[in-house]
């Protein structure tokens, strides 16, 4: 009990986080109905009403105990309170590649074609980010309690690497420069013959080369 009633003081004195920690430690160490219900009601004034209204809806379903008609009537207000305080956002996506939806960072869709990720989240500033590959597209949207938000984009097709085309060019370049050189070397080569040898008609052959000097 302890930890309850040191809960109950954080929460009035305006230190939820506090009231958070101790509420749950008072529920560890003893599942009681009243330590939920006001984890619940802590969770809600923090802004996260989506644990909020899990922790009501136990609490409800008679996860600590049986409820008097009078509390069952409280939890099913409270419960319904945080329900409608639920944001939700819509990320419509139009893609022909893997694409990621990633909120607050958590991952929350997968597409490998055009489609809708629907995500309930607490109300406050959400960061939406789409990514393919190096491409990517981040947006900040502010919801208030109870707020839908749709946010739609489109992924540029996939563009393929110049790499291809670029190695193709250096090949012919090198092809280039080896068929300027084998030119060179018969050139230099017909240089040199036209100096160390000469012509001569020959009766069989026709008119041939033959080293110069030669007997």
């Amino acid at each position: 009990m302890a930890d309850f009633d040191e809960a109950e003081r954080a929460r009035h004195e305006g230190r939820l986080a506090d009231a958070e920690r101790l509420l749950r430690r008072s529920l560890a160490a003893e599942p009681r109905m009243e330590s939920a219900f006001n984890l619940g009601a802590v969770l809600a004034d923090l802004g996260r009403h989506r644990e909020a209204s899990e922790t009501f809806a136990e609490v409800a379903a008679g996860a600590y105990g049986a409820l008097s008609a009078e509390r069952a009537r409280i939890v099913r207000e409270r419960l319904e309170t945080s329900r409608a305080s639920i944001a939700e956002i819509r990320v419509r996506v139009e893609t022909n590649r893997p694409t990621e939806v990633r909120i607050d960072g958590a991952l929350h869709g997968e597409l490998v074609r055009s489609g809708v990720v629907i995500v309930a989240v607490d109300p406050g500033t959400r960061h939406v980010r789409v990514a393919a590959g190096e491409w990517s597209v981040e947006r900040a949207i502010r919801l208030e309690p109870g707020d839908t938000s749709a946010v739609e984009l489109h992924v540029p097709a996939l563009v393929l690497s110049e790499d291809p085309p670029r190695r193709r060019r250096v090949a012919l370049s090198v092809a280039g420069a080896f068929v300027v050189a084998v030119g060179l070397g018969l050139a230099i080569g017909l240089s040199r013959r036209d100096r160390d040898v000469e012509r001569v008609d020959d009766p069989v052959w026709g008119r041939v080369w033959t080293l110069g000097g030669a007997p």
